[in-house]
């Protein structure tokens, strides 16, 4: 729904397009910053439904005229995105730009380009942007996504109004996604999972239920497993598609067992549907927070590519040495 009340997490950025709307002062340019999946799109095609919509009143789109609805399809000639292909965007794409710039737009009030991932950008394509910039065509707006602002040239930059997109609080994407429809452990823990970032929470949304319980699972199985059997468990975890997800979950599952043994306190569990299999751990496992540490350090480890095997292997048997014998 492109809607900007249906946003969340981002006020700030919100307000400063919104009062350009309002004021009718619309940059030729906007550079939006921030980490992947924050948000930065669903505003980037609100604000051009807002642009361009025949309804408006105020700032928000009406979400129900022509123009909105050719903007959330995608189809709008008025409204077009520049991705890169391949890894790059190239001198190639700028030049079809160029010559489609020499139009004029067809039916909205302002045509809208929006170039996603404009960091990168060849150096070529760069200066042919940068030529863009210094003289814009009435009439069009730029709207740039990056998430590493500092891989744009300075003269592209200083050339564009800098919008900044921060993670999302986890109590807003918690909401957001109850208010979906979200089972309420869920929400929390996909939004605990999200690093602020509203898509992946989604995303985790959709697979957590069965991920969670795989990561539940090889948890007590770790705990309770003789040495064969945790070769077995360290040769299943080098099979996971996502193995860093699935890590996650299970640091998720220590981190639950920590609290538990420290504070005693329900409220503060995050698995808390899962409190009476968390309690038997809890009593049969010396400090949770040593196993919370150990599967960090294994993430840690595996983002600095040491041989997989080998921290599987030190993970799962440092994690049985936590049961009480």
């Amino acid at each position: 729904m492109l809607s900007f009340a249906s946003i969340k997490g981002h006020d700030n950025a919100i307000k400063l397009l919104q009062k350009a709307i309002l004021s009718q002062r619309i940059s030729h340019a906007y550079l939006f910053v921030g980490p992947e999946g924050v948000g930065k799109e669903k505003v980037a095609y609100t604000f051009a439904a807002a642009l361009n919509c025949l309804r408006r009143q105020g700032f928000e789109p009406c979400r129900q005229c022509i123009s909105c609805q050719k903007i959330a399809a995608g189809n709008h000639p008025d409204f077009m995105v520049i991705d890169p292909q391949g890894k790059s965007i190239k001198i190639q794409q700028l030049r079809q730009l160029q010559r489609n710039l020499m139009y004029k737009h067809y039916e909205g009030h302002y045509r809208i380009i929006l170039i996603r991932e404009a960091d990168a950008m060849t150096g070529e394509a760069a200066n042919s942007f940068l030529k863009i910039l210094e003289e814009p065509p009435l009439g069009t707006v730029f709207i740039l996504l990056t998430t590493q602002v500092h891989r744009l040239p300075p003269t592209v930059v200083s050339r564009c109004q800098q919008v900044k997109f921060n993670p999302v609080p986890e109590k807003e994407i918690a909401e957001m996604l109850i208010k979906e429809g979200i089972p309420s452990v869920t929400a929390r823990i996909a939004a605990r999972l999200s690093e602020g970032r509203v898509s992946r929470a989604f995303r985790f949304a959709e697979e957590i239920s069965t991920k969670r319980k795989e990561a539940i699972d090889y948890a007590q199985k770790i705990l309770r497993a003789d040495t064969v059997e945790l070769f077995s468990i360290v040769s299943r975890l080098e099979q996971e598609e996502n193995l860093q997800e699935m890590l996650e979950l299970i640091a998720l599952w220590f981190r639950d067992v920590m609290v538990w043994q420290e504070s005693g306190e329900e409220k503060l569990v995050i698995n808390n549907d899962q409190l009476e299999a968390l309690k038997q751990v809890a009593s049969s496992t010396t400090a949770a927070r040593i196993g919370l540490e150990e599967v960090q350090r294994a993430q840690k480890l595996l983002r600095m590519n040491v041989n997989l095997r080998l921290v599987l292997e030190n993970l799962v048997f440092g994690l049985r040495r936590l049961a009480v014998k």
